[in-house]
């Protein structure tokens, strides 16, 4: 059951905030809260590479072992050979094999033989970034690449603030895309592209995106390369077991920052990648469009929780406002990604409203009284004492009356909203002041009205109650100089008292100065 029809308002209101907001996600204005939630939010739990994916590093011990890069391929070669007689699992060879080897000729008809022979060894297709937003990348050459078991591009997409979050499963040119090499890896066979995708060749395009949360390499299993090759690795610990064979060495290796802020190199991503692939250790994000229904759905949610009536209703709200974190955190769970920042960004701007809105009716009711409608005692003071000075200043006359219910019913309800209704009525003019004193009493305060101005006022009012009920008054007009509030206030009382004394219904109107009875009805 709704509080008020006023609901409808915050309603309509909720519902354009959440499309503005939801618009502004969708448009890309809140990457950069969707992303800091993302770190933050993102429960998927961290993958463990044991005794999954190990990365054989081409580090600097290596380097120093084997001499400077490049390497002779038939270097590569035989490090194949043992990983094939060790019983390996799937081999990404994260090495540029787009040109011939220079240092060693024979050494590209050795590797390619090499790679015949294991029979899972997979080859990279990198993006270059001379040519933004084209299709220009490194492809092994034709040999190794008929030789390889597959091929998956090896591009790696940083967001906005340079870190990687996520991992296209197929990217490249149009009618080219290839899978990711971790998926690759991971022995999943990511979908084909749908035909949405641009159709130029000359694009390099991505699809099937996944998230990967707080990638960790604490527990990376990893070998040195020249260990490798020298045979100080156990065979069982390569057996069955898929491997990356790359450069992490700090003079060969571009950074990668991922979403802690850690610098990683990319084979180590790739290795972290197909860890979570193969764990099913990642989350789908949801399409935009259903991000910005939901981003409209739950700010109206709010604000329906904050109509109904119930003893916990800001309660009630403070939960509805959290729907968006909760949303989140339980898709994680289940493996998809809902980004917030627009459906939070839209709740706490209705929440704000809401506030300022229930601030300004506190401090209205302040300064009113419920019963009646008009202002109370303590702003009627402030008015006169804010008045006499303007009315001094400015030359003009000033009326103040004071008012009370004949007979006993002040105490009763109906007839004291109807009397603030009718004194609401007659002092309307934007200045007027009119007040409920408490106890029946009734204060006005009337700039530029002199004497006649507000006996006539009076009268209107008395004429206008004489069906309800009736009231007595007491008017002084401030017309020939300064006087204190006290002052005024005084004699309008003193006057007051004088008319209900003379039997009530009429009223006594002087001067600031002591009671000089006037009018017909004294």
């Amino acid at each position: 059951m709704y509080r008020r029809p006023r609901c409808l308002y915050w309603i309509l209101l909720a519902f354009a905030l959440g499309l503005t907001t939801s618009w502004a996600g969708y448009a890309g204005l809140l990457h950069a809260a969707d992303r800091w939630l993302f770190d933050r939010l993102a429960i998927a739990p961290a993958a463990s590479a044991q005794p999954g994916t190990a990365l054989i590093a081409i580090d600097e011990a290596s380097l120093q072992a084997l001499g400077p890069w490049p390497w002779p391929r038939g270097t590569h070669a035989r490090l194949l050979d043992q990983l094939r007689a060790a019983g390996s699992g799937r081999v990404a060879l994260e090495l540029d094999l787009s040109a011939p080897g220079s240092s060693d000729p024979a050494g590209d008809a050795q590797l390619a033989a090499a790679i015949r022979r294991h029979g899972a060894v997979l080859l990279p297709v990198v993006p270059t970034t001379d040519t933004p937003g084209l299709s220009a990348h490194r492809a092994p050459l034709p040999a190794f690449a008929i030789a390889a078991a597959a091929l998956g591009h090896a591009g790696i997409a940083s967001d906005d603030d340079g870190r990687t979050r996520s991992l296209l499963l197929r990217a490249g040119p149009a009618n080219s895309e290839w899978p990711a090499l971790s998926a690759l890896l991971a022995g999943i066979s990511p979908p084909t592209a749908p035909a949405t995708l641009a159709e130029s060749p000359y694009v390099w395009q991505g699809c099937h995106p996944v998230l990967l949360p707080r990638l960790v390499t604490t527990d990376m299993p990893r070998y040195s390369y020249h260990d490798v090759l020298a045979g100080r690795v156990a065979a069982g610990q390569l057996r069955g077991r898929p491997l990356v064979i790359g450069a992490t060495a700090p003079s060969l290796a571009t950074p990668v920052v991922i979403g802690t802020g850690q610098r990683i190199s990319p084979a180590e991503f790739h290795v972290m990648a197909a860890a979570r692939l193969q764990q099913g250790s990642f989350l789908i994000p949801l399409p935009p469009l259903v991000i910005a229904a939901v981003g409209v759905v739950l700010p109206l949610l709010v604000a329906a929780a904050g109509c109904i009536r119930l003893r916990w209703r800001w309660a009630a709200t403070a939960l509805a406002s959290l729907l968006p974190i909760a949303l989140a955190v339980a898709l994680a769970a289940a493996g998809y990604w809902f980004a917030p920042a627009a459906a939070l960004l839209a709740i706490t701007l209705l929440l704000l409203g809401r506030a300022l809105t229930t601030g300004l009716q506190l401090w209205h009711l302040r300064e009113r009284d419920g019963r009646t409608g008009l202002v109370n005692a303590g702003r009627f003071e402030r008015a006169l004492a804010h008045a006499l000075p303007v009315a001094l200043r400015r030359g003009e006359p000033l009326g103040v009356a004071m008012l009370a219910l004949d007979g006993a019913t002040a105490a009763d309800a109906a007839i004291l909203q109807a009397t603030g209704a009718a004194i609401g009525r007659h002092a309307r003019r934007p200045r007027d002041v009119a007040a409920h004193l408490g106890q029946g009493r009734f204060g006005l305060v009337l700039p530029g009205t002199g004497r006649d101005g507000a006996v006539q006022l009076i009268q209107d009012l008395q004429a206008d109650l004489r069906p309800v009920c009736t009231l007595s008054a007491g008017v002084v007009a401030v017309e020939d100089g300064p006087a204190a509030p006290r002052q005024v206030l005084m004699a309008a009382t003193a006057a007051l008292e004088n008319a209900r004394a003379l039997g009530g219904d009429g009223y006594v109107a002087q001067s600031a100065s002591p009671a000089q009875p006037y009018g017909p009805e004294c």
